[in-house]
């Protein structure tokens, strides 16, 4: 097989569903079927999926309604080219995707990660190409540029092109600070949840870093640990093979949902040799930026499973209420659904840099009136009085009172070009980065219940600090903190607790006894609520998978 070519499904099939022959795929499928009257029929469900190149649809809709409805659906999705072989790291190491011309590179992303801004090729251009986004320092590069002309400059160039390197060096030192500082790297080393993960690699498990996964391999997760890929869910402890799952780091929800895996694999994959002997291969599309979307195939031991997004972990996910779960690798470091949202990183401006930007603007424009209207005023002196008085203008002998007037308009833009003084931006950088180690220093700030002070980690949006002029909030019903604590109770007038209420109204409670509300009480504190209990194992790969003790609280009435 060409290592620069990707495996394409067949154009064309036969197939008498419609009556007639139909081409396998969503748009040539959907012109074919639209010739067809369509009857009324219930809609296709949303797992319903179609294999590429494949001339039959083991688990599609059966009417000309359905394949119709199927292919509508299919349309808006990409093709199904995305192929995942487990244990087989060899597999995805073939395929190459083009980039540019002929430049090439893998099509199976490993799962390293850079976010860091800079690196040592491209720090200095990228530095500069920012800093000279602001408008301060064009305006003393263009000063420096005049002073380079020997007819109007006042001080050699380099006496002001100094200041202006130890501006650029300050700035650039600062934001180099700034990048290292916010790299994940530097957040999760101490973090053991973001730590290594169970890989499974030569017939057994072994902890490894989050870089060393690949496509295609089997990962063994533990409780409260995070994702470090897409998953497809295989098995889990839990007898149901279900996972609970809390997405709080991609959407902000800190309420638990639950994947489950499919039922093949969750009663087959329940040892390391069986997960060794796994080659289950999964096709689904392209990577993606569609969080709640998933639409693919397993394929194993001659069976086709449609999976959906219920069985899919993605990345960033955080594990609970379940001891151990194994999954399959889909998308990898760039490729996860989570990266893919994630937008370019773009120069950030405070308000007060934008507000010096619009002095300078003015500014500017105030200091070449002002240098205009002294150069008019000389052109004006010089045609009424350098014949007379020659020897004030002995500077100017032999040109013409526009040529003097041109000369003095520049001299003029050098001599008060000191109405923006270069020291104003140097003493802001160092207010800066003073006043960010005062909030690292600030106790009023340290959260002593998690031992963790206030950290702030850009030195250079410290002014944007309560500056908030609208608040958007909405009202979900959630508690603060999510704590709730037993106070007291009523039941039927009676008070359960330290503290006293008031009876207004008896209502629908007092046609009820005394009894028959303490049970109803009871019942609803016993389905209400529901913990789970699990057990600390370093190693939950050793041995057949455990199921996780599960208790209901339950209050009865004596």
């Amino acid at each position: 097989m060409d290592s620069h070519s990707v495996p394409v499904a067949p154009k064309a099939t036969s197939n008498q569903a419609c009556g007639i022959p139909v081409p396998v795929g969503p748009k040539v499928l959907l012109q074919s079927c639209q010739q067809q009257a369509v009857p009324e029929a219930p809609c296709v469900p949303y797992g319903v999926v179609i294999c590429p190149g494949s001339a039959s649809f083991p688990h599609g809709p059966e009417t000309v309604a359905q394949r119709w409805l199927m292919a509508q659906r299919l349309a808006a999705f990409p093709d199904f080219t995305w192929e995942v072989k487990a244990n087989d790291r060899a597999y995805h190491k073939q395929f190459k995707k083009r980039v540019a011309f002929c430049l090439t590179r893998k099509k199976y992303e490993d799962n390293t990660i850079k976010t860091a801004k800079y690196n040592a090729l491209t720090f200095l251009p990228l530095n500069l190409y920012e800093q000279f986004h602001r408008l301060a320092n064009l305006y003393f590069l263009f000063v420096i540029l005049l002073q380079t002309v020997p007819e109007i400059s006042t001080l050699p160039w380099f006496t002001l092109l100094l200041p202006l390197s130890c501006l650029l060096l300050l700035r650039g030192l600062r934001d180099l600070i700034d990048d290292i500082v916010s790299s994940p790297s530097v957040h999760w080393a101490g973090n053991p949840r973001r730590g290594p993960v169970g890989l499974f690699f030569s017939c057994s498990f072994s902890w490894k870093k989050w870089r060393d996964i690949c496509v295609g391999d089997i990962i063994c997760l533990r409780k409260d640990s995070f994702v470090p890929a897409d998953l497809l869910l295989l098995s889990s402890s839990e007898p149901s093979s279900l996972c609970y799952v809390e997405t709080a780091d991609i959407d902000g929800e800190t309420n638990l949902k639950f994947r489950q895996a499919l039922l093949a694999t969750h009663q087959e994959l329940v040892s390391e040799a069986s997960m060794a002997a796994f080659d289950g291969k999964v096709t689904c599309e392209e990577p993606n930026s569609r969080m709640h979307s998933f639409i693919g195939t397993l394929e194993w031991r001659g069976e086709k499973y449609s999976l959906d997004t219920e069985k899919i972990l993605l990345r960033g996910c955080r594990i609970r209420n379940t001891e151990t779960c194994y999954g399959l690798v889909i998308y990898a470091g760039l490729d996860s659904k989570i990266m893919k949202n994630c937008g370019k990183i773009k120069m950030k401006k405070t308000k007060l840099d934008r507000l010096m930007d619009r002095l300078v603007i003015l500014i500017f424009v105030m200091l070449v009136i002002t240098s205009f209207c002294l150069a008019f005023a000389a052109g004006f002196w010089a045609v009424k009085f350098q014949v007379e008085h020659s020897y004030l203008s002995s500077l100017y002998v032999g040109t013409s009172p526009a040529e003097q007037a041109f000369f003095t308009f520049w001299g003029f833009m050098i001599l008060l070009s000191i109405i923006i003084p270069m020291s104003m931006y140097i003493t802001f950088e160092f207010v800066y980065m003073v006043n960010s180690y005062f909030i690292d220093w600030d106790l009023e700030m340290y959260y002593p219940a998690k031992d963790m002070p206030a950290k702030a980690r850009s030195t250079s949006l410290n002014d944007q600090l309560g500056q908030i002029e609208y608040i958007f909030s909405d009202k979900t019903g959630t508690l603060t903190q999510n704590i709730m604590t037993f106070k007291k109770c009523c039941i039927n007038g009676i008070i359960y607790g330290t503290s006293e209420w008031k009876q207004v109204s008896m209502g629908s409670w007092g046609r009820l006894t005394l009894k028959s509300c303490e049970v109803s009480l009871a019942q609803r504190l016993a389905f209400c609520s529901v913990s789970f209990l699990a057990q600390w194992d370093p190693e939950p790969w050793r041995g057949p998978l455990g199921a996780t003790t599960v208790q209901i609280i339950v209050m009865s009435y004596k």
